[in-house]
């Protein structure tokens, strides 16, 4: 079990303009991202995604326009590393989870922080 809470420097992602739009999110292996997502519903995939209980202590209420893209290495005898590719890019970033060592958490850890200002820490 993890828990999810705001990184020092705040989250990176916008609060929607319009919290009355209605909430599109785009939902595959390999990403998550959208437009109006309730923040508890963004938790709800990540912990589909990842596989693993992630318990909400962000704070963070309302909608939010974000975007996470990655790839889940799945192949027999791996542990399932999470690799992140910032959106737009072509591949895994230098030193990002993709390049050093690591848990799926804490390789997932390193990612939320780097690209939604989160942190991920033990339960």
């Amino acid at each position: 079990m993890q828990v999810l809470v705001v990184g020092r420097s705040g989250p990176k992602f916008q609060a929607s303009k319009d919290q009355d739009q209605k909430e599109r999110v785009n939902i595959r292996p390999t990403e998550i991202s959208g437009v109006n997502i309730p923040f508890g519903h963004f938790v709800s995939i990540l912990e589909a995604q990842l596989g693993y209980p992630v318990i909400n202590e962000t704070g963070l209420t309302g909608k939010y326009d974000l975007a996470l893209k990655y790839v889940r290495d799945d192949s027999p005898g791996s542990d399932g590393p999470i690799r992140l590719r910032r959106p737009g890019g072509s591949g895994p970033q230098a030193g990002s989870a993709a390049s050093s060592g690591g848990s799926v958490r804490n390789r997932f850890g390193r990612a939320a922080t780097r690209e939604l200002g989160l942190r991920q820490c033990a339960f």
